[in-house]
């Protein structure tokens, strides 16, 4: 009986991190702080991520090379991305400002003070998906991180390259 309530108490504990935008950003946090890369990305939509950075160019895929694409996409968030967020977020507490919702986007505004000095502000741009919120973009400096990465990069390799060679590039990126 005691092993049926720790049970439930758990996944009690588990669903209330994605229980609103904020906790679960907060969750997103703590396991990049703990260097627990994989429980950090169960909190971004990477299939939602994936397709903001393609847009109209993402449904021309079809499901195989989507997965390939998401893969990359992944490996690069975990690799690149989340070390970089490590060393903003270590040891230094965010400072929330109010959520805004339009239509299916709830955006969280935040800023944190690095190197006791440098204030950096940003959001986060989250999705309700079976009940979980989950990340699907980053603002920095008023632009989507998605929208810089599709118009800089990606798109250019894309047109340019083929799918083959921008997910090739973006996998060698990310080792």
């Amino acid at each position: 009986m005691k092993k049926f309530l720790i049970f439930f108490l758990f996944l009690f504990v588990v669903e209330s991190t994605f229980a609103s935008p904020a906790s679960s950003i907060k969750a997103m946090i703590g396991f990049i702080r703990y260097n627990k890369s994989e429980k950090a990305l169960a909190f971004i939509d990477v299939e939602k991520f994936s397709e903001k950075l393609l847009q109209s160019e993402y449904s021309k895929l079809n499901d195989s090379q989507k997965k390939e694409f998401q893969a990359a996409v992944s490996k690069y968030i975990v690799n690149k991305s989340f070390p970089v967020a490590q060393k903003y977020f270590d040891k230094v507490d965010l400072t929330f400002e109010k959520e805004t919702k339009k239509g299916k986007e709830t955006t969280v505004p935040a800023s944190l003070l690095y190197k006791g000095s440098q204030k950096i502000k940003f959001a986060w741009i989250m999705e309700e998906k079976s009940g979980k919120f989950l990340v699907t973009d980053f603002l920095m400096d008023g632009k989507r991180i998605s929208d810089v990465n599709r118009e800089q990069q990606l798109l250019p390799l894309l047109k340019k390259e083929g799918f083959e060679s921008m997910v090739k590039k973006l996998n060698k990126a990310s080792d």
